[in-house]
C-alpha cells in the first residue's frame, strides 16, 4: 500500500517546514549491515517490577506499579532507533511530569536500554547518542529501525509509533528520505507484520536500479501459526514490495514453507552469490564446510545479478491404519512430500518477471 507523500494524515502539517534541518545530526553519523543482533533480548520483568540499568548497566530490580518492561543491551545493538517526530522530550523518569533533561530534535540517534508502559502510554528507555544522557521519550515519536545512507535514508515506524504509523494489524510503515535535498520521497505501509523477529538491510550492490532492500520478519506466537518473510525494494525511486516467502504447519502434521534466493556481491569479491533469504550471516548449512547457496541450473542464460530463486515444498504425515502418525527408526515421523516447486524470476531492472 503506497501512500502519496503530502502524508497529511500521518505527519503534522507544519513538519516538513517546521524540521528546518539547522536541528539536524549529518547523515552519516551510523552505519547499519546486519541487524539480526539490534535486539537482544534481556528477561521481561514481572508487571509489578522493572529492572533498572545503572551507567554500567548492570541488572537491578525494584518494584514500581502499573509498569512492564522489556530490557536490551544497548552495545550489541547495530542498528539504533532515531527521533522520527520534529521533537521529542527526554525524561527523567517515564512520566510527563518528571524532569525534562532535553529536548530531542529530529534524527537524533538513540540507544535502546528498553521499553514498556507507564502511566497509559508506552515509552522507550534510551541514551541519547549525542549527549550521552540516558532518560525516557514516549516510544510514539521515534523510528524503532534507522537505516543510514547518503542521499537516502530509511526510517521503519513500529506498531510502538501510533502517530506515525497507521498500518493495520500491527504492520509497519517505512519512510524514504533525502539528506540532501532535507524531504520525504515515498512511504511504504506493510501490514499484518510487525518485524518483530527480524528487520534487516540487504545487500544490493549488484542490483540494477535498486538503492535499498529491506527484509522483514514476524513468526507465528504458537505452533501451526506460520510465520512470514517480506522483502521490500527501493527501485527507479519507489518502495514497493518485492517477494515474500512463509511457512506453516507443525512436527507431525501438515506443513509447508518456502526460501528465496537472492543475488548478492559479498565485499572484497566478484562474484555473485544467490544467498537463501539473502541472509549473509546464516549463510552456512549444518556442516559449516558447506555454504547455503543456489547453484545456477544450466541452460539459463540470465546475468547472475538479475536472477533470483524460489522454492516451495509442502509434506504430509504417513499414517497407519487407524490414523496414527508413523515414525521412522530415529524417531522421526514419516512424511510424504506432495510438493516440490522451483520458480525462477528475473529482476528486469525494474520489477521481477517469472522466467521458469
Amino acid at each position: 500500500m503506497k501512500i502519496k507523500m503530502d502524508l497529511k494524515y500521518i505527519l503534522n502539517p507544519t513538519f516538513l517546514f517546521a524540521i528546518t534541518f539547522t536541528t539536524l545530526i549529518a547523515c552519516g553519523q551510523i552505519k547499519t549491515n546486519d541487524i539480526n543482533s539490534a535486539k537482544t533480548e534481556l528477561n521481561l520483568a514481572d508487571s509489578t517490577q522493572i529492572t533498572n540499568l545503572n551507567s554500567s548497566h548492570d541488572n537491578k530490580v525494584f518494584k514500581k506499579e502499573n509498569q512492564s518492561w522489556n530490557y536490551y543491551k544497548p552495545l550489541k545493538q547495530s542498528n539504533h532507533p532515531t527521533v522520527f517526530a520534529p521533537s521529542t522530550i527526554l525524561y527523567a523518569e517515564a512520566d510527563t511530569t518528571s524532569q525534562v533533561l532535553e529536548v530531542l530534535k529530529f534524527q537524533t540517534s538513540l540507544l535502546l536500554i528498553g521499553k514498556g508502559n507507564s502511566n497509559n502510554s508506552y515509552w522507550y528507555k534510551v541514551i541519547a547518542i549525542n549527549g550521552g544522557i540516558e532518560g525516557y521519550v514516549k516510544a510514539e515519536d521515534v523510528a524503532t529501525y534507522f537505516f543510514d545512507g547518503f542521499p537516502f535514508t530509511y526510517f521503519v515506524v513500529t506498531d510502538d509509533s501510533k502517530k506515525y504509523n497507521p498500518s493495520e494489524n500491527g504492520g509497519i510503515t517505512i519512510y524514504k528520505f533525502n539528506c540532501y535535498k532535507k524531504q520525504f520521497l515515498d512511504t511504504l505501509i506493510v501490514n499484518e507484520n510487525s518485524g518483530k523477529d527480524g528487520i534487516r538491510e540487504i545487500n544490493h550492490g549488484c542490483w540494477k536500479n535498486v538503492d535499498f532492500i529491506l527484509s522483514i520478519t514476524e513468526y507465528g506466537n504458537s505452533c501451526g501459526q506460520g510465520g512470514i518473510e517480506q522483502f521490500v525494494i527501493d527501485a527507479n525511486g519507489n518502495l514497493s514490495e518485492l517477494i515474500s516467502r512463509g511457512y506453516w504447519g507443525e512436527t507431525g502434521a501438515d506443513w509447508g514453507e518456502s526460501h528465496i534466493w537472492l543475488p548478492i556481491k559479498p565485499t572484497g569479491t566478484n562474484e555473485i552469490w544467490h544467498v537463501n533469504n539473502g541472509d549473509l550471516s546464516n549463510i552456512c548449512n549444518v556442516d559449516p564446510t558447506e555454504l547455503s547457496l543456489f547453484k545456477v541450473p544450466e541452460g539459463i542464460n540470465v546475468p547472475k545479478n538479475e536472477l533470483v530463486f524460489y522454492k516451495e515444498i509442502e509434506e504430509k504425515p504417513v499414517l497407519n491404519k487407524i490414523g496414527e502418525v508413523i515414525e521412522n527408526k530415529d524417531g522421526s515421523y514419516k512424511m510424504n512430500r506432495i510438493k516440490d516447486v522451483t520458480k525462477i524470476f528475473k529482476w528486469t531492472g525494474i520489477k521481477l518477471e517469472q522466467i521458469k
